[in-house]
């Protein structure tokens, strides 16, 4: 069974970080099927390189060395309880 708390909690978290961070777009896409659903987002970041995507769901990884940043690492433990 899913914890529909939990993954409101996963979705609000990547929302707020999308909405936040695009710079100038954001996509986001949400498609359910009776196996699965699957959840894309897609946004340009002025400050992500090709070199930071295997660290984004690091815990406290931050292209923005003025911050630290759990977000994303925050999104990936909740899911991985959800699922």
């Amino acid at each position: 069974m899913v914890d529909p708390i939990a993954v409101k909690q996963v979705l609000d978290n990547l929302l707020v970080n999308t909405l936040k961070y695009a710079r100038s777009y954001a996509s986001i896409q949400f498609q359910v099927t009776p196996d699965h659903a699957v959840f894309s987002i897609s946004k340009d970041v002025e400050h992500l390189t090709e070199k930071d995507v295997p660290f984004l769901f690091n815990r406290l990884y931050t292209t923005d060395k003025a911050r630290t940043d759990r977000g994303l690492a925050i999104a990936k433990n909740e899911w991985s309880t959800v699922s």
